[in-house]
């Protein structure tokens, strides 16, 4: 799950793509894990710390 998190910190992949990533088929059986060990979705993650951007910011 360290690898979820840090994509849901540092890409813009969707879930189900960040779900198959790290071994998981079932995007559903991942938020359900995910829920279970951060008492959050993957949704409610990456809302309270951000999505990054596309692009660095401009001077």
């Amino acid at each position: 799950m360290n690898m979820a998190i840090w994509l849901l910190n540092n890409t813009n992949l969707k879930f189900y793509e960040i779900s198959e990533r790290i071994g998981y088929t079932n995007q559903s059986y991942f938020s359900k894990l995910f829920k279970q060990q951060f008492n959050m979705t993957p949704y409610e993650f990456r809302a309270l710390n951000g999505a990054p951007q596309d692009a660095p910011p401009s001077p």
